[in-house]
């Protein structure tokens, strides 16, 4: 049996903190910053829709989980919007851990339909838009550039021991505290493969 590949973790989002310009319209030049504001994702995550993990938001590739299975599992903190991928076995993912490891995918991002909350100040320039509420989160990804610079990805290796203790572990980090770990645990300790 092969090792398994070890766990894709970080923020998609951070809150409060500026991205970089963002282009929507190559011919005029014109840019906006966008700014996620603290409860952005609430909604769509209350909803439990499926959210898909990729590399560069690249649909055509395999995903490297989702949340219909718990190979991706997606949570809110004071900080942003973090994520826990369990790869599942395939090319594609083992690249994808080869890239983190090297270096080459350093950041993440995230993807949402147009169904959005959003405030605009156009007295700033490039204008400023804060991402209030998001209607439909439609996927995470691992990248080599996003639009946010203090986003993250880092490897956290599984192991072969302590499966309930990493498992824990892991929940907690997701969950917050200790009490929600706990309900989580219970309600989705067979989602989550620890080795």
């Amino acid at each position: 049996m092969s090792k398994p590949l070890p766990y894709i973790v970080g923020y998609a989002a951070r809150f409060n903190v500026r991205s970089t310009d963002i282009l929507t319209d190559p011919d005029t030049g014109k840019r906006f910053v966008e700014i996620v504001r603290p409860g952005a994702f609430d909604a769509a995550l209350l909803a439990r829709q499926n959210v898909i993990a990729n590399v560069h938001h690249n649909n055509g590739m395999t995903p490297l989980g989702d949340t219909r299975d718990g190979s991706l599992v997606l949570s809110v903190d004071a900080h942003g919007l973090r994520y826990v991928i369990t790869p599942r076995p395939s090319l594609a993912a083992e690249k994808a851990v080869q890239w983190v490891r090297d270096g080459t995918l350093r950041q993440a991002s995230f993807w949402f339909d147009g169904l959005c909350r959003t405030k605009t100040d156009e007295t700033q320039s490039p204008p400023v838009v804060e991402l209030l509420s998001v209607g439909r989160l439609l996927d995470i990804c691992i990248c080599y550039r996003g639009a946010y610079s203090q986003t993250s990805v880092e490897l956290v290796e599984r192991r072969h021991t302590d499966r309930q203790e990493r498992l824990n572990q892991l929940i907690q980090s997701i969950a917050g505290s200790p009490k929600a770990a706990r309900a989580v645990s219970r309600s989705s300790a067979n989602l989550l493969e620890i080795h």
